[in-house]
């Protein structure tokens, strides 16, 4: 303050010049009340007042008996410098290669040390006294939207609902200040072999896979005791086709954009993609048809002339109960595939029926090449009914037990990758969430 004005500065562009974001650990020293400092400290920071009346001596008397002093700010708790370990290096790779972080970061290129450690000077207690609390359907990832949508501010009891039930549910609930629900805790496949592209598509809730060829590598844990639909986030097709398939993306990581889903969205900009440096012989993609279809065309996604492609397909049909109709047709894919009608394929599916196309054959333009083993698949499965479209529903157990007095707010948030990365696509290109208010 200066001459009684306040100087807080509104725009958080102009305090972030101030005071960088990165710095955590921050010393704030005011000779009156602490009230105000702390959003200014940081979470690592310190902030030295008084909440109390002051005294009567003279000024340095008074300080010294405050413990506002040089040697208090001196030695309040914070974050350490760093402590190096080993020898700096760089980390250049055997092939060169300029990418966009490269030519975004100066840092890039720059030898580092293996190890800094930032020692925690004088941690506080990790124990905390609130009298708030708040309601949060989801899981942590919940909390970091929550958070950037100024709804939390760290200063509340959580409470997961999905941790909750009942009795013990209503009671947290109307002493919560809010409800907050997010589209976290998805039900999605999840592996552990790396630190990227870990998780797969939000699929429809229940204990199951949702491939046709359950893989062992899906080691997804439960963030709850019990995770079921009411406390998960969960998709649905709705349409007049569903699709399923024995895989997607690369048998190493998960590539949600490439779903099955994405062959009947009717965006052909999205692909349904198997096999991705494997072999795609036998993958298969399932349709299940609530309607009665009988024109149906095959459409590739364009790829350059150098990279893979489906050659050849087995297709069999499918009854209501789930018994074959007819023998499997084998249709030769040529590059009628490519184009905006895709190659139709003579069938009759009746109401209730599925088809099944199973890859037979695949076209290597180049071998050996960069495109030699690309993922193959289908941009679109075109049919005479329409796109279906993909619903997100969020965790409803705290929406169904809320009433006309509770405080709700909803913070959802649409997947997306890193637009620096070039080898992956927004998961979500459509932003679609259900959820029910009684």
């Amino acid at each position: 303050a200066d001459g009684g004005e306040d100087k807080e500065m509104p725009a958080a562009d102009s305090r972030d010049q101030v005071l960088p974001t990165a710095v955590r650990a921050r010393v704030t020293v005011e000779a009156a009340a602490t009230l105000g400092w702390h959003r200014f400290a940081g979470d690592l920071g310190e902030v030295i007042g008084i909440d109390r009346f002051g005294e009567s001596a003279p000024g340095e008397l008074v300080l010294e008996a405050l413990g506002i002093t040089a040697d208090v700010v001196a030695n309040a708790p914070g974050v350490s410098g760093p402590e190096q370990f080993g020898d700096l290096f760089l980390n250049r790779p055997d092939v060169a290669m300029t990418d966009e972080r490269a030519l975004g970061d100066t840092r890039v290129g720059e030898p580092i040390v293996p190890v800094e450690l930032y020692a925690i000077e004088q941690p506080g207690s990790v124990v905390r006294a609130v009298d708030t609390s708040v309601i949060v359907s989801g899981s942590g990832d919940g909390l970091i939207d929550l958070a950037a949508a100024g709804l939390l501010d760290g200063k509340q009891l959580v409470q997961y609902s999905a941790s909750l039930s009942g009795e013990s549910l209503d009671s947290a609930i109307e002493q919560a200040s809010a409800v907050l629900v997010t589209d976290s805790n998805r039900d999605r496949a999840r592996h552990w072999r790396s630190s990227q592209d870990t998780t797969g598509y939000t699929e429809p809730g229940g204990e199951q896979q949702d491939v046709l060829r359950p893989v062992s590598s899906d080691r997804r844990l439960p963030v709850f005791e019990i995770d079921h639909g009411a406390n998960q986030t969960t998709a649905t097709q709705r349409g007049p086709v569903k699709a399923t398939a024995s895989s997607y993306g690369e048998p190493f990581a998960y590539l949600p954009e490439h779903r099955p889903y994405s062959a009947i969205d009717g965006d052909p900009s999205t692909a349904w993609t198997v096999a991705e440096h494997a072999n795609p012989i036998g993958e298969m993609l399932r349709l299940e048809f609530a309607s009665p279809g009988s024109a149906l065309s095959l459409r590739q996604p364009p790829t350059p002339g150098d990279v893979r492609r489906i050659s050849q397909v087995r297709i069999t049909v499918f009854d209501s109960a789930g018994i074959a109709v007819g023998g499997s047709i084998v249709a030769e894919i040529t590059d009628q595939s490519l184009t905006e009608a895709g190659q139709p394929v003579g069938l009759s599916i009746g109401p209730g029926g599925s088809a099944e196309i199973t890859i037979t054959g695949v076209a290597t333009p180049v071998p050996g090449g960069p495109g030699a083993l690309a993922g193959v698949g289908f941009a679109e499965i075109v049919t005479d009914l329409g796109p279906t479209l993909e619903v997100v529903r969020p965790p409803h157990d705290a929406l169904t037990a809320i009433d006309s007095d509770s405080a709700l707010a909803i913070s959802f948030s649409r997947l997306r990758t890193d637009p620096m990365d070039r080898w992956r696509d927004d998961p979500e290109r459509r932003f679609v969430r259900e959820f029910d208010l009684s």
